[in-house]
């Protein structure tokens, strides 16, 4: 009897492992003269890392009982999507790392799981919908969205486009012209220097941009009902400001006199306007918010 019931022991153990054993599938490719690249991830994370040679390496895992994989590749366009084989998915179905050349048009995205790229000079377009998205020591031209993930930036450059629904967006390290925009979530850049035109919106969360070096662009900090910081950080203080706050519930708080100071609109729905010409610089600067502090750090 003790014999026969390790005998079902072992047939439970060895049935409970079959699924991965059948289902588990793998690529480990190399493509050469690769240009364009697209990938697109329904569960699973995507790495991307600069390679040692020219070629696009491809290491990939999937649960082929949950997804199935199509790869196409024309001699210059690479693409990799995943499509689901039955309706509940489920987490970690895939995992992707990838080492890239640079100059490469990459097009990334992922469901639920997270983006990390890094190391490579690249045009970029990532998307996420509900996973974070890390961007670490690039060049060049980035569209980023999430739809509840955050959105990491570290020592990168170039022009950038980042968007996230509902969590963070912070930059670090980093220089040129940035549009970032949170739903909810606080827009934070810390040691960045705009060398381009520059707009940080957050919805509900504070915005907060501690400068790195001479501001070199226009800068527009907004939040409907945080905090908009702008930051010095012992940089010389330059610029025309111009600030903003609702009437009844923002306040106005900078360590220079103002110029000139004016109430639009009504008690309701207006705001408080004050506006000083500080130094030579002549680019404009806008700090504003709904209900919070419109600031300025010197």
């Amino acid at each position: 009897m003790k014999k026969v019931l390790n005998q079902l022991t072992l047939f439970a153990f060895l049935f409970a492992a079959l699924p991965t054993l059948i289902f588990a599938q793998n690529l480990d490719k190399s493509y050469k003269n690769v240009e364009f690249l697209e990938i697109s991830s329904l569960t699973g994370d995507i790495t991307i890392k600069k390679g040692n040679t020219s070629e696009v390496q491809v290491k990939g895992e999937w649960n082929a009982d949950k997804i199935k994989v199509d790869v196409d590749y024309d001699g210059k366009t690479l693409t990799i999507k995943e499509k689901k084989t039955r309706n509940n998915v489920g987490g970690n179905a895939s995992n992707w790392v990838l080492m890239v050349p640079d100059n490469l048009d990459l097009d990334v995205n992922s469901g639920t799981g997270d983006l990390a790229i890094s190391g490579v000079k690249a045009d970029l377009d990532a998307n996420s919908g509900t996973g974070d998205i890390s961007v670490e020591d690039m060049e060049g031209r980035f569209d980023i969205n999430s739809g509840t993930g955050g959105l990491e930036i570290d020592n990168a450059k170039g022009k950038f486009d980042l968007n996230s629904g509902t969590s963070y967006v912070r930059v670090t390290n980093s220089e040129g012209k940035f549009d970032a925009n949170s739903g909810t979530g606080n827009v934070e850049f810390r040691s960045v220097k705009p060398t381009g035109n520059t707009t940080l919106n957050s919805g509900t969360g504070d915005v907060e941009f501690i400068i790195s070096g001479e501001i070199e662009a226009d800068l527009a900090l907004n939040s409907g009902t945080g905090d908009a910081i702008l930051d010095f950080a012992g940089n010389k203080i330059e610029g025309d400001f111009e600030m903003k706050c609702g009437i009844n519930s923002g306040r106005i708080v900078a360590p220079f006199d103002f110029d000139s100071e004016q109430r639009i609109g009504n008690r309701n729905n207006g705001h408080i306007e004050k506006a000083a010409k500080i130094g030579k610089a002549m680019y404009d600067l806008e700090i504003s918010t709904g209900t919070g502090t419109a600031k300025v750090k010197s």
